[in-house]
């Protein structure tokens, strides 16, 4: 898995630029969807959660994304990420 555009024309995908990244990983966190975020994710993807938070904790890869998406749905109702 790693961040890259689909390509319909059989040629390998390109990667995505740092802006496009950053768009997706956003729209991902506040549509509240998983799949999207690791379809944009490597296999050893590490998400550490701010030691602000109650209770910092490590996701690591896909199922760390799944585990961290339900974690936040029994805190939050919603969260929105901004790119500033």
């Amino acid at each position: 898995m790693s961040a890259t555009d689909t390509d319909t024309d059989g040629a390998a995908p390109s990667p995505l630029s740092t802006p496009e990244l950053a768009e997706r990983v956003v729209a991902a966190v506040n549509t509240s969807d998983p799949s999207a975020l690791i379809e944009l994710i490597h296999d050893d993807f590490e998400w550490i959660t701010p030691s602000v938070t109650i209770e910092p904790t490590v996701y690591r890869g896909a199922e760390g994304v799944r585990r961290y998406f339900d974690a936040r749905k029994a805190v939050w109702a919603t969260l929105e990420a901004q790119i500033k």
